[in-house]
Order: structure tokens, then sequence, then C-alpha cells
């Protein structure tokens, strides 16, 4: 098992447009569209940060607002054989593939102690 660090944070937006911009007034790059109609994930990098705007019907509008954040990791089958292992609550019942970025990527999830959702993800 090998994690490399934050790949990035996933902020619940229902003011799709809104966020973009704000996001982009700030600086930040569009570095990949995904999804199809009516659900795109937006990513943002600023320097070695990135954003995913991740389309949401209703969102908390509260200290704490995230969707999630993600790790990035090598070897995505030993990860999720870890979490399994130390009987952490993994949300998915099995590794993700999705056709985001170049080549795509292999993501699940866990609930943290106090809930917090976290996704690792191994780019392909």
């Amino acid at each position: 098992m090998k994690l490399t660090g934050l790949d990035h944070i996933g902020i619940p937006t229902n003011v799709m447009e809104e966020s973009k911009k704000f996001y982009e007034e700030l600086g930040f790059e569009l570095v990949g569209t995904f999804g199809r109609e009516p659900r795109f994930f937006n990513f943002y990098r600023l320097g070695d940060l990135t954003v995913e705007l991740v389309p949401a019907d209703t969102t908390p509008r509260t200290e704490g607002a995230v969707a999630h954040f993600a790790i990035a990791c090598k070897d995505i089958e030993g990860v999720y054989a870890f979490c399994q292992e130390k009987g952490y609550r993994i949300l998915n019942d099995k590794i993700i593939s999705l056709n985001f970025w170049e080549n795509g990527q292999k993501c699940f999830n866990i609930l943290g102690p106090n809930d917090e959702k976290i996704e690792f993800v191994e780019l392909l």
C-alpha cells in the first residue's frame, strides 16, 4: 500500500456557474470536466491544490461543508485490502473505474471516525 498525498478536495455546489467563476477569479485553472448531462464534475487547480466542484441538488452551507477529500495512491487494490483488514467503513463494494483524466482512474470511498468521507484515487 502506498499513499502519496492529497489528490483533491470535493466541494458540493448547487450553483455550479457561480462556483466556477469564484475559483477562476481566485486564480484556479480548469484542468478537467467529466461526467454527462446534467452532472458535470469540474476540477480546478492552483499550484498543487486541486478542488473538485461536485454537482449537488442542495448543499449544507455550513462550516465543514466538504463533500470529501481524496488521497492519491498507488496500488489501489492494496489500499482497499488494507481498509478491509482494518475494518474501516468502506462505502463501495468494489473499486470503481471512472473515465476521468486521460487514462482513467480507480477509486473507492470510506468513512473516517467523524463520518468524514475519504476517497482513495489511483490515476491510470
